[in-house]
């Protein structure tokens, strides 16, 4: 069975794009779907070692990535994820 159809953008301006399934799930159980825009959608995952690098900046130590288990990479990612901003 195709499915496709489901996972195209309900419209095609610049604006951000809401499938056909998420419009549907929005209508129909709006706490659901905020819900869902808060912990999935919007929020982030991180691994264990990015979980322990928040949590020694949150006790207020002061970390650098050569004293940490993260690659180049995943400091950098998490840095950027950590700065102040629009969500």
């Amino acid at each position: 069975m195709d499915t496709s159809w489901s996972l195209r953008p309900v419209r095609d301006d610049d604006a951000p794009a809401i499938t056909v399934m998420q419009d549907t799930v929005k209508r129909w159980v709006p706490a659901t779907f905020e819900a869902y825009e808060d912990y999935r959608s919007g929020g982030a995952h991180l691994s264990r070692g990015a979980l322990e690098v928040v949590r020694r900046l949150l006790a207020g130590e002061a970390v650098d990535q050569a004293e940490t288990s993260l690659s180049k990479r995943e400091w950098t990612e998490l840095m950027a994820l950590l700065e102040p901003g629009e969500v």
